[in-house]
């Protein structure tokens, strides 16, 4: 066998070396799956452990048999590949969250934040769950603005803070942006930034002060198909231009020249669906395979509270289908969105259940989950959270022994009650068969990535 990746993270470091008994009867963990690369050898990765091992022939078949006996058994026991009887998987990933959480809690240290500087928006799509905010038509004023940088000096405690730009549109309220990011830079504080946006109202000087003045590490872009397509369901207000459409292809051939990672998101159902393969063919057209452009599909937002926008459990097979056999398009073009496997297991959702993180309205409240945008408000820049209760009862897990023990992805999966997306919703093969997807091209990233490098010292060996 040869280590692709070593063990790492919270896991590994608690978990240590597993102890052989040669009278126990192992089998192989949950946690253990095996990748197909692209050059046809076969990985095992552990995703309780983070260790990706390529293995030979003869080892494939020994962790693929039902006896496991001898030195290749303990091997795999030590490394966690094989586990004993009484091993829980469930149990353990739990005790590893439970552990890093209370270690790493740090009260009053907010250093993620993500900011909605308006609900306002340039576009008119069909599908968007914000309409009913759009409508008030509440961009963040100065005021508010300043009030949200002095809320963040006084949380940051002289460490880094992540700010997201969100909205609405926010580059339709540029100037509560330029307001915020004057005050943090006045006060030497340390910042880094991404855009969440549609790029409509990029440009060249924008695109600049972005990078310069913002500190901008992400620009993620929303794209819906397509020209005619793109066209029809952004619905921009502007009448008076022929193709939207052309000007963010502009736009993201701008930044994509300043070196920031660009992620283009794909929104799809079944009303774009079949343009898929077009879109990524004229991606790859106009921009090639930049190491720092990143494109995938997510399903159009699924409200479970929401008859309207449940699917069925068909549809949602549909959906991920469509997913997949897009992002391996993508790979294959090599504009695909990668990410490496990780080197902790999830240890959090998202915002709702991160204690260091926050997001700020325009008119300056605060939350702790942005599609519960009216229940979910716990307390305002000016006077701080208000409601711990509230805070509480959106880190409260769905998760349970019954629905998810045994389950390979449990690792990487963590699903809150409250929540919209996951909450009501089943675990069903669709959702696991997407994460699963997901992990297993992470595997393969770090497998290419390794291939890379051994070729790039090879060649300066000779």
């Amino acid at each position: 066998m040869q280590i692709i990746k070593g063990a790492s993270g919270y896991a590994a470091r608690l978990l240590g070396v597993q102890i052989y008994d040669a009278e126990k009867e192992y089998r192989v963990s949950p946690f253990c799956i095996f990748v197909t690369a692209e050059d046809g050898n076969v990985l095992a990765a552990n995703l309780l452990t983070r260790e990706i091992l390529l293995l030979s022939v003869e080892e494939l078949a020994f962790l693929q048999g039902n006896r496991f006996c001898g030195a290749l058994a303990r091997t795999f026991a030590e490394k966690w590949y094989l586990v004993a009887p009484e091993f829980d998987a469930y149990e353990t990933v739990e005790r590893v969250r439970a552990l890093v959480a209370a270690a790493k809690s740090t009260p009053d240290v907010i250093l993620d934040y993500q900011i909605l500087v308006t609900h306002d928006c340039n576009a008119r799509c069909f599908y968007c769950y914000e309409t009913d905010r759009i409508a008030r038509h509440v961009p963040m004023s100065e005021k508010t603005a300043n009030a949200v940088a002095d809320y963040i000096l006084a949380h940051a405690h002289g460490k880094r803070v992540m700010l997201r730009w969100h909205g609405g549109e926010p580059l339709y309220n540029i100037e509560a942006i330029r307001t915020i990011v004057r005050r943090l830079t006045a006060a030497g504080q340390d910042f880094i930034s991404e855009i969440y946006t549609n790029g409509y109202l990029f440009d060249a000087d924008i695109v600049r002060e972005g990078m310069e003045a913002w500190h901008l590490m992400r620009v993620q872009i929303s794209l819906d198909g397509t020209e005619e397509i793109y066209n029809t369901c952004k619905a921009y207000i502007y009448k008076d231009d022929p193709s939207p459409y052309q000007r963010v292809m502009r736009n993201i051939g701008l930044l994509l020249e300043t070196g920031v990672t660009l992620y283009l998101r794909v929104n799809i159902d079944r009303h774009n669906m079949d343009m898929l393969k077009s879109l990524a063919d004229e991606l790859y057209a106009r921009f090639g395979s930049p190491e720092n452009l990143g494109v995938y599909a997510v399903g159009l937002y699924e409200d479970r509270e929401n008859i309207n926008t449940v699917r069925t459990a068909d549809g949602r097979t549909e959906i991920v289908n469509a997913i997949i056999e897009f992002d391996n398009y993508c790979r294959r073009l090599g504009i695909a969105r990668e990410n490496p496997l990780g080197n902790n297991i999830k240890l959090r959702r998202c915002l709702a259940d991160n204690p260091s993180a926050i997001q700020i309205f325009p008119e300056g409240q605060l939350s702790k989950c942005d599609h519960a945008a009216e229940g979910c408000l716990c307390g305002d820049v000016v006077h701080g959270v208000l409601s711990q209760e509230a805070v509480t009862m959106w880190r409260e897990r769905a998760n349970s022994p019954a629905n998810c023990r045994g389950c390979a992805i449990y690792t990487d999966c963590i699903r809150l009650k409250n929540c919209r997306d996951d909450g009501p919703a089943e675990c069903d093969a669709s959702y696991k068969a997407e994460r699963l997807h997901k992990l297993e091209n992470a595997v393969r990233f770090v497998y290419r990535r390794y291939l890379r490098a051994a070729q790039s010292e090879n060649g300066e060996e000779k």
